[in-house]
């Protein structure tokens, strides 16, 4: 399947790791602290640390980040978000759906939220709740070459065949450079196999 997240990996920390790292972490929480520190101020630098942990795919210390973060702040849409997409790097696709939702309960018209969430759902195999997930990224911005082709995993899999194919020819038109090993997937199995069940209902 496309795009599918990465397995992810222990990041190989022990105690004594830990522990050197130990008088870093509480100097930091004193600056957090220090007098002229603003809330704001400390939600941006937790959102800074769990942004730095999700890119070194230690997701399961990104989470812990975020939910410091909503500890404090519980309406930050970067920290559901964030989080959510964390979680289903994990292949913990359930807690993710919730954390996308509680999302966009806050900025409906984010397009990422909704296609993660749509990504996490087709996971799940709850295809036609995927769909309308995807369609509403796709309102909200037609150029996601994920979404394109998260959408032919979905219409695919409800048997909409025609449609599939076109989302999957759409979505290569945008998909990166980065994602050449899909799209070279899609077109040499993908789409000649929708291509084949086509022809075979006539």
């Amino acid at each position: 399947m496309p795009m599918n997240p990465l397995d992810p990996e222990g990041d190989g920390i022990g105690w004594p790791e830990l522990l050197r790292g130990l008088p870093g972490y509480l100097r930091g929480l004193r600056e957090l602290s220090a007098p002229g520190t603003s809330g704001a101020d400390v939600v941006k630098a937790l959102l800074e640390r769990g942004n730095a942990l999700l890119t070194s795919e230690r997701y399961d210390d990104a989470i812990a980040a975020y939910d410091t973060v909503l500890s404090i702040a519980p309406a930050t849409f970067d920290a559901w978000n964030d989080k959510g997409f964390a979680l289903s790097e994990l292949d913990r696709d359930q807690e993710a759906v919730e954390c996308f939702t509680k999302a966009l309960a806050i900025n409906r018209r984010d397009a990422t939220a909704w296609r993660s969430k749509g990504v996490a759902l087709c996971k799940l195999r709850s295809f036609e709740d995927g769909l309308q997930c995807l369609d509403a990224a796709l309102a909200l911005d037609d150029t996601s070459a994920a979404a394109w082709l998260w959408r032919g995993v979905a219409l695919s899999a409800l048997g909409r065949l025609q449609e599939a194919a076109q989302a999957y020819t759409t979505g290569l038109k945008y998909a990166p450079p980065s994602a050449e090993s899909d799209v070279q997937s899609i077109r040499d199995s993908v789409l000649p196999d929708l291509e084949r069940r086509i022809r075979e209902r006539g």
